[in-house]
């Protein structure tokens, strides 16, 4: 680790960089610029830490060598230490990420071809997580140390160096790749002892290092849900190539950008071209074309426009030359920017969000940019021309229009979004890496995730700014699934340093990662962190010298991130910070912030929790807010993941160990007080509901944490669908969507690690819904609202019912509405008053028919606590039948099983669990009364039934009498 601090500082010279905008995903032999000879990775890899304990040596199998390599992962599949994340071995396996690892790989020069004189290597290195030191034949060649971007080594020395070594030892030409990777957490402590003032950083229970002093995710250092492993390895390709020296320009990426005129009838492109080059452009010889190319029907295409770029404007760009004078050197590492055609599109077709767009439209319309380029390999000093391969760049874009509208309103400013002209209620939620250990990423968890999002009637996601920039595949199936994304950039509750090294890597950082994403229909939103300007209210020491971090965030989040990324499209739309006031002056010279309580329910997004009150049905305890980017409350994982993780004879101490957050246990239990436990529910020996959990009633216990947080998140939604009028609410984004994977332990997500729906999940679809129920409690009525986000006019069936909680027949319910109501597009209506006086120990059991699935919502008019429920009821499976399985509602599974479940009484939140990985329920949380079954629908590849002996039945009541059987007497 002090090698790689003190290399850091002598060979900084060489720590240069551009941009690498594809992510792929095997780690093998590419030619990366042209066809002129590749180098071949010989053998397999080999992971040691000899240049650390020693302990440790593995060779990895060639199939396992072709993709991303983590060391954690090799470890535990090579029997060296048990699954990290199982038990206590977080602890136990601590030495893992204090170590030092080398990875080997052996390779070979292609045959002489004799052209040496015009040959040059270069290796390319994307994603090194994230300390590194890169070596060819044990000669130093540079260091990394940071995970986010792709490193260059570019030099006819290092051909030199290769076809020395080959001449004098190694007649072979066999050589060796090492890339030594120093503990993140070591170095960051060693970084912070170096630092002229403190630059503090979050907290968490359990953590390692310093986060914000490493260009690596934050969430890898330990969080509220999430371990602290500080995993690292190799996660993207490394590509060596031998190339010619006058095929040195490379096509990087095009840019597009759009200008939707007034007439609806065309779209005009403005297209600029990067390129990669060591040479100046403008003495280049040879074309470069555009095609533009419409989706035709059934499929096909159809050519709709064409241009041509003139190289001579072209001007050269090097992210983060303000620190490193990168331009002055005139080197391969810089990018050029070539102005290109303005093209135009007639009669374009519009990409939107699902629910923007038509019933009828099955595929989003994207068109094709081709970019070709013919390049002579000549230059103007040159004596002789060879041709160079044919470059051609294909860019899927969509064709919108998008705008962050903050108009000043009458107090405060407006915060939402604007598609095509449409105003966007935004509905949707928060998203955390994908997996602890990046190398566990499975085929299919992108579309899973994406999948669950638009079941449950997401439009928006926010990619959190703690975690990761997600591979293409997140970014592609967003743009075919109609979802928005509002992308933050690597930076998260902390303040950051300002050092010249960091900020131009940190530039280096945002050109590739933009240049990546930003021709995607589905990226809308830039963030440049999460929370950082909320941070200065943490921290003693920014609290007391506001200004001089003040002046530190300005430098790096306005002066360089914002630089870089206007310099790429000065069309993109940003938030400078989540939550923000905004702001108040964007000119070039005079950016002005809005500083001040970022909670202003006035200005910009807000992020709101809340653990002391009562949350269910409580809507005033919601800010009126423009725009909640943030809310959540916790639940407990579901067993069916739990268990991989948890050892049962410590289920208690697993609890408490795997619960990040401060006292998350007690709020969690304090909430249900509110609802289902009354305090003489704990002993006098017991402090909280949780120390009476063992592993008879601990899933109960699971559902109930489940089933509170979805009607708290019911709550929240309805106190910001009903404020939709002017000035008002445009936006929910509830925390978080997915636990991150390969880990299992309390979080405020809604899905599970293995992308399996909590109870909760179940609720959020309903209630982002088209149309949704909103209710509201006063001390003697509830008033049923409707809340519209149609775009068109829906004729609905609306009954709504008070329902003793001890009823057996239909006549002990009291109807109080029963209508058909036309539901006019983004509307807000008022259904009904139901007085209830007169209605102890009941439930609203409000229903709406003539959407799909049809909706039932069930409100408390008296707590269950406090109420004389009926325990001794039974709910059974009555019959299942199987046929197969719309693609539309089972996309995973070949067949549909009809699963219909009667009860004796009244069950509440009927929730099916299958023991099988193989089933997915589609409904659930379902109340049946006892005069009428409800039929469950499950998706499953059992193509005849379903082993109801591996479904487990749960409902409010019996889970309730299992964990506090002392209160409920029977009835």
């Amino acid at each position: 680790m002090r090698d790689w601090v003190s290399n850091a500082s002598v060979h900084e010279e060489k720590d240069t960089g551009d941009t690498g905008a594809s992510i792929l995903k095997e780690l093998e032999c590419f030619d990366l610029l042209h066809d002129t000879g590749c180098i071949g990775l010989r053998t397999r890899w080999t992971l040691s830490n000899a240049r650390g304990n020693g302990n440790v040596s593995i060779e990895i199998g060639q199939e396992r060598s072709r993709g991303p390599m983590v060391v954690h992962s090799l470890l535990f599949e090579n029997g060296v230490v048990e699954n990290p994340a199982y038990g206590w071995n977080e602890v136990e396996d601590a030495w893992v990420k204090e170590d030092v690892w080398t990875f080997e790989v052996e390779f070979e020069l292609p045959p002489s071809d004799g052209g040496e004189d015009h040959t040059d290597i270069v290796l390319s290195m994307e994603s090194i997580d994230t300390c590194s030191t890169i070596e060819v034949d044990g000669v130093f060649l540079r260091n990394t140390s940071n995970m986010h971007r792709t490193y260059y080594i570019q030099d006819t020395a290092l051909l030199r160096l290769l076809q020395s070594q080959e001449e004098e030892d190694r007649p072979s030409g066999v050589h060796t790749l090492s890339i030594t990777l120093y503990s993140a957490a070591a170095v960051t402590r060693e970084i912070k002892k170096k630092l002229p003032y403190p630059v503090p950083h979050t907290m968490h229970e359990i953590r390692a290092g310093h986060y914000n002093l490493a260009r690596k995710s934050a969430v890898d250092f330990g969080w509220d849900f999430a371990p602290a492993f500080v995993p690292a390895g190799l996660l993207g390709p490394l590509r060596f190539a031998k190339v010619h020296s006058m095929c040195h320009v490379l096509m990087e990426q095009a840019v597009i950008r759009q200008d939707h005129v007034k007439d609806p009838g065309s779209v005009l492109l403005d297209i600029d071209v990067w390129f990669r080059s060591n040479i100046d452009m403008g003495g280049v010889c040879g074309s470069l074309s555009v095609d533009v190319v419409a989706p035709g029907e059934g499929g096909g295409q159809r050519p709709v426009a064409h241009g041509t770029i003139d190289l001579e404007g072209c001007r050269m760009i090097c992210a983060g030359d303000e620190y490193t004078n990168l331009s002055s050197k005139h080197t391969y590492d810089c990018l050029w920017k070539c102005p290109g055609p303005r093209v135009a599109i007639q009669h374009p077709i519009l990409w939107r969000t699902w629910d923007q767009g038509s019933p009828e439209r099955k595929q989003q319309p994207l068109y094709s940019v081709h970019v070709q380029f013919k390049q002579n390999g000549c230059t103007p000093d040159s004596v002789d021309t060879i041709l160079c391969p044919i470059e051609d760049k294909k860019v899927k874009i969509g064709l919108r229009s998008f705008s962050l509208v903050r108009r000043l309103l009458g107090k405060g400013e407006s915060f939402f979004f604007k598609l095509n002209g449409e105003k966007i209620y935004s509905k949707g939620s928060n998203l955390v890496p994908l997996n602890i250990f990046r190398d566990q990423i499975r085929e299919g968890d992108i579309e899973k995730l994406i999948w669950s999002a638009k079941n449950a009637h997401f439009n928006t996601i926010r990619v959190w700014g703690g975690g990761d920039y997600l591979p293409d595949a997140f970014y592609d199936q967003a743009d075919e699934a109609g979802i928005l994304i509002w992308q933050e950039f690597a930076f998260a509750c902390a303040l950051y340093p300002v050092s010249e090294e960091f900020l131009a890597d940190v530039s280096i950082e945002i050109q590739q990662q933009t240049l990546r994403i930003v021709n995607h229909p589905s990226v809308v939103l830039y963030g440049f962190n999460n929370e950082n300007e909320n941070a200065f209210e943490w921290f003693d020491e920014s609290i007391m010298n506001s200004r001089l971090y003040a002046i530190d965030y300005h430098i790096l989040f306005i002066q360089t991130i914002r630089k870089v990324l206007l310099r790429i499209n000065s069309q993109v739309q940003y938030v400078d910070s989540s939550p923000s006031n905004g702001i108040m002056r964007t000119d070039p010279a005079f950016y002005t912030k809005r500083w001040g309580d970022v909670m202003d329910e006035a200005y910009g997004d807000v992020h709101f929790y809340e653990y002391g009150r009562n949350l269910i049905n409580h809507l005033d305890v919601f800010p009126k807010a423009r725009f909640i980017s943030e809310f959540g409350f916790m639940s407990l994982p579901s067993w069916r993941t739990y268990k991989n993780y948890v050892p049962q004879e410590h289920l208690a101490d697993m609890l408490t160990f795997r619960t990040r957050r401060h006292n998350g246990l007690g709020e969690l239990s304090e909430q249900m007080k509110y609802h289902f436990f009354p305090d003489s529910c704990v002993t006098e020996k017991e402090s909280s509901v949780i120390d009476t959990l063992d592993w008879a009633n601990f899933h109960d216990f699971v559902y109930l944490t489940q089933l509170q947080q979805g009607l708290i998140y019911r709550s929240a939604a309805a106190a910001w669908r009903r404020a939709i009028q002017p000035n008002a609410t445009m936006g929910f984004l509830y925390w978080q969507f997915a636990d991150i994977g390969g880990w299992s332990g309390p979080s405020w997500s809604s899905l599970d690690s293995d992308f399996g729906w909590k109870v909760s999940h179940y609720f959020v679809r309903d209630f982002f819904a088209p149309i949704a129920f909103v209710v509201e409690h006063a001390a003697d009525h509830v008033d049923i609202f409707i809340s519209s986000h149609d775009r068109n006019s829906r004729q609905v069936r609306i009954k709504v019912d008070i329902v003793p909680y001890n009823a057996l027949h239909p006549t002990d319910a009291q109807n109080s509405c029963d209508a058909s109501v036309n539901v006019e597009p983004h509307a807000f209506d008022h259904i009904c008053r139901v007085p209830i006086q007169d209605a102890p120990a009941s439930f609203i059991l409000a229903s709406l028919q003539g959407t799909d699935p049809p909706l039932q919502y069930v409100s408390f008019l008296e707590e269950p606590k406090r109420s004389a429920l009926k325990y001794n009821l039974s709910v059974a499976i009555e019959s299942v039948d199987v046929s197969e399985a719309n693609p539309g509602m089972c996309p995973h599974h070949t067949h549909l099983a009809m699963i219909k479940v009667s009860s004796t009484a009244v069950a509440l939140f009927v929730t099916l669990e299958s023991t099988s990985d193989d089933v997915h329920f589609v409904d659930n949380a379902v109340t049946i009364l006892p005069w009428k079954a409800q039929t469950f629908r499950a998706c499953t590849n059992n193509s005849s039934s379903i082993d109801v002996r591996s479904v487990t039945i749960r409902y409010l009541q019996h889970s309730i009498q299992t964990i506090c059987p002392v209160t409920m007497p029977a009835t």
